[in-house]
């Protein structure tokens, strides 16, 4: 009887033995797995905060914007719908979507500058897109046209050139995107002679600025380019403060005439950007008065300064 009992014990603890096993040998089957396996780097630290992070995101936003009112709503303006007697475009439907491009604008403006030449380049873009956009939306507001034809010409011209501005300035932010916080700060990766040029060309534009945006459109009773007028005369501004900087080592004349022009073009802007109809009469005059002045300064004063760019 007793060997019996020794023999059903011995087959008793015989599963469990073999469970011992496989566990002992899937533990080291694990190991090896686990060795196997390359070492995963830490991952790098998250990027820290940035000082223009919400610069950037503007940017990005006011592009995104122009992009989608290109495809929604600039795209399908169909002049020839006032033949029957339709508006060229939703333009309700159009102004509610479309129509943040103007107040984004603005925000963007003070704060991007005369920081780099790249980002002047996408600003002066943007702002022929807020311009026309604002052209495009009064124009397709009239219906009843006497000279139809020539009306449906001028909305497909102004519908394809607002179509180029959206085009243009997308192309140019692929050079904003690339810029470092250091570029946005100081424009740290432009030269001396680079921002010599960069100052002087933003001084330069000013006087015809003033003639394309301001005198020419006042002769024709046409809408005053109010967004580009606004961006020459904050670049002009800053570019003038920025050429008297003792590293550029500029003329203190052309210096001085820089910034009589930037402050008569300013002036102008503030004048042509607000209500200015009931005093028009009286004011316009002064402001054409000095411009040609200051103008004249700065064309004799920057042909000594900088006898290549006056060439």
């Amino acid at each position: 009887m007793r060997r019996i009992s020794i023999a059903v014990l011995a087959f008793a603890l015989v599963p469990v033995a073999c469970a011992e096993k496989s566990e002992v040998a899937a533990k080291k089957e694990a190991a090896k797995t686990q060795a196997a396996k390359p070492e995963q780097a830490p991952k790098p630290p998250p990027a820290p905060p940035s000082e223009f992070d919400a610069l950037r995101k503007n940017i990005e936003g006011f592009a995104a914007l122009a992009v989608s009112c290109d495809k929604g709503w600039f795209a399908k303006v169909d002049p020839s719908k006032i033949d029957k007697w339709e508006l060229a475009i939703d333009v309700p439907s159009m102004e509610e979507r479309c129509d943040p491009l103007l107040t984004q604008f603005q925000e963007l403006v003070q704060p991007a500058g005369f920081r780099h030449p790249a980002l002047d380049e996408f600003l002066r873009g943007a702002a022929l897109v807020a311009d026309r956009y604002m052209f495009l939306g009064f124009r397709c507001k009239k219906v009843g046209v006497r000279d139809k034809i020539p009306y449906k010409k001028m909305l497909g011209e102004l519908r394809d050139a607002l179509r180029a501005d959206v085009g243009a300035m997308s192309a140019s932010l692929e050079r904003v995107r690339k810029l470092s916080d250091a570029d946005l700060r100081d424009s740290g990766t432009v030269p001396v002679a680079g921002r010599i040029q960069w100052s002087h060309d933003a001084i330069a534009r000013l006087p015809a600025d003033f003639t394309t945006w301001i005198e020419s459109q006042r002769k024709e009773n046409l809408p005053i380019w109010r967004y580009s007028l606004m961006t020459s005369a904050t670049i002009g501004t800053r570019a003038a403060g920025a050429m008297g900087a003792p590293t550029l080592a500029v003329d203190g004349a052309a210096v001085k005439a820089a910034g009589e022009l930037a402050t008569g073009f300013a002036d102008a802007w503030k004048f042509w950007s607000g209500d200015y109809f009931e005093a028009e009469e009286k004011g316009s005059p002064l402001h054409y008065k000095v411009m040609k002045k200051v103008s004249d300064a700065w064309k004799k004063a920057s042909a000594k300064a900088f006898p290549k760019a006056a060439k």
